[in-house]
């Protein structure tokens, strides 16, 4: 639109999930002596769907500046399905049924702002970029108890280029957000206890990339 100057993108997408796997209680017989064990194993017993809409923005606001944007809405849920260890959350119901599926943001979204704006008396021009990402809380485990909170992380660069090289100078995390990227659940050897651990990020980091198109 526009003459080419605007760029509008729209998806809706849904996704059906069967054999999603669950943890469940198992019996099994020892092929040595017959003799019957219970344990848990993982099992493709389950079913998901994940559905949403996916916005992307692209605008050239002058010879110089190009702003951009996108934004995707998730849902995301087990329909069916049973888990071993939901029932001793939840008062022997074992279903999952309409938990949200794990490492599912329902929100995400990203805004850009580049310019390559010529430098006077020179071949060079000078480029630069802002990106400010968000993505809203992610569930560790189908019980929807233990997450990762939403996040918002800004990266810059600025730098000069010519007809075939480019030389620019980054900050990532530029805010030094640290919360955590995501999380797993996982049960401690030592206690046997239902425990999580979460992703780290990179803390802020500089530093100065170069290229050169042969």
């Amino acid at each position: 639109m526009l003459g080419g100057r605007l760029l509008v993108n729209l998806a809706l997408f849904q996704n059906d999930v069967s054999g999603l796997q669950l943890s469940n209680g198992v019996t099994l017989t020892n092929p040595f002596t017959g003799a019957l064990q219970n344990d848990t194993a993982t099992v493709n017993i389950g079913e998901a769907r994940t559905r949403g809409i996916e916005a992307e923005v692209m605008y050239q606001a002058t010879r110089w500046l190009q702003l951009s944007g996108n934004y995707a809405y998730t849902d995301a849920k087990v329909l069916a399905g049973t888990e071993a260890s939901q029932g001793s959350v939840f008062g022997g119901d074992t279903s999952v049924a309409g938990f949200e599926l794990t490492r599912s943001p329902t929100h995400s979204a990203a805004l850009s702002a580049a310019v390559d704006l010529p430098i006077q008396g020179s071949a060079m021009r000078f480029v630069s970029r802002v990106d400010v990402v968000y993505q809203s809380r992610r569930y560790a485990d189908l019980k929807n108890l233990i997450w990762a909170d939403p996040f918002t992380r800004v990266n810059l660069n600025a730098g000069v280029r010519g007809k075939n090289w480019r030389v620019v100078a980054f900050v990532r995390n530029a805010t030094d957000d640290l919360t955590a990227g995501n999380a797993f659940p996982y049960v401690d050897a030592n206690t046997f206890r239902r425990t999580a651990v979460d992703f780290p990020v990179r803390m802020r980091q500089f530093g100065v990339t170069g290229s050169y198109d042969f």
